[in-house]
């Protein structure tokens, strides 16, 4: 069961790796739309891939709290990810 709070990690660490790029969005069609997606959909695969990587360290060091600190916020993002990219 994912907790609201590593949801609203995730959606937290979306809103950073977007930044302020909504300012100079320009959808107006359709394929636009699916273009940002598709983007959007590659940005959070990295920011999960880059979660697990820092486990593997976390791991190998024993930080057990920091490891389950990561698994929530890679919950998070995947949450994000299964209702928006296909």
């Amino acid at each position: 069961m994912k907790t609201p709070n590593a949801i609203v990690t995730g959606l937290t660490l979306m809103v950073s790796v977007l930044g302020a790029s909504h300012v100079y969005a320009e959808v107006k069609t359709q394929q636009d739309a699916d273009a940002f997606l598709n983007k959007y959909c590659v940005e959070l695969v990295s920011a999960i891939e880059d979660q697990y990587e820092e486990q593997k360290v976390l791991a190998v060091e024993e930080k057990w709290q920091e490891f389950f600190e990561k698994s929530a916020l890679i919950a998070g993002i995947a949450e994000v990810y299964s209702n928006l990219c296909k």
